[in-house]
């Protein structure tokens, strides 16, 4: 960013009243539980992979204790994405899973209408959730978009950088989501 457009953007935060901090998004329930030092992991187990050209996506089912008060259990998944810039992970509970759920299928609900779309060459279908977030926490915000070079899945956890998936569809990425349910409900 050039030093006149952070000047300016610096500027509009402080005219708002915002700082930076609060641009920052906050860690999930299930990531905030797993940080305390008395809580183990239980379970963490890989259910699949999907690789792609360019980055590869890993989700595990996690379940964690807390050993001060045993009583205290969560439990989740882990998404890990990986490409050759870096790695990422977002940690989702049940209701974060609901949410991202959903939001695939209206993405992959909305693939058809967004390939016939308009003339525009580049064009993207997000979620609500991660455009307009009530509050900004890192639970894992897809999309899907088109364009000459072709169509492709992305995800990023919210406040990070995206990994590209092209041809993978959102229903493919629900699957391997739903497989980390199935191992929690077994538990």
């Amino acid at each position: 960013m050039r030093t006149s457009t952070m000047a300016l953007a610096l500027l509009v935060l402080a005219a708002t009243g915002t700082s930076t901090a609060e641009l920052a998004p906050s860690p999930t329930a299930l990531e905030s539980f797993l940080a305390r030092p008395s809580v183990v992991l239980d379970l963490a187990v890989d259910v699949g992979s999907i690789r792609s050209s360019t980055s590869t996506v890993t989700v595990a089912a996690v379940i964690g204790t807390d050993t001060a008060q045993p009583d205290e259990r969560m439990q989740g998944v882990r998404v890990t994405l990986e490409d050759n810039g870096g790695i990422e992970q977002a940690w989702l509970d049940e209701t974060d899973i609901r949410t991202l759920l959903m939001d695939l299928d209206g993405i992959e609900g909305g693939i058809a209408e967004l390939k016939a779309g308009t003339d525009a060459p580049w064009r993207t279908q997000g979620t609500a959730s991660c455009w307009r977030p009530k509050e900004p926490r890192r639970i894992l915000c897809p999309n899907f978009h088109v364009g000459p070079d072709g169509t492709g899945f992305g995800l990023g956890a919210y406040g990070s950088r995206g990994f590209n998936f092209p041809d993978l569809r959102p229903s493919e990425f629900a699957a391997l989501i739903q497989r980390a349910v199935e191992r929690l409900r077994g538990q």
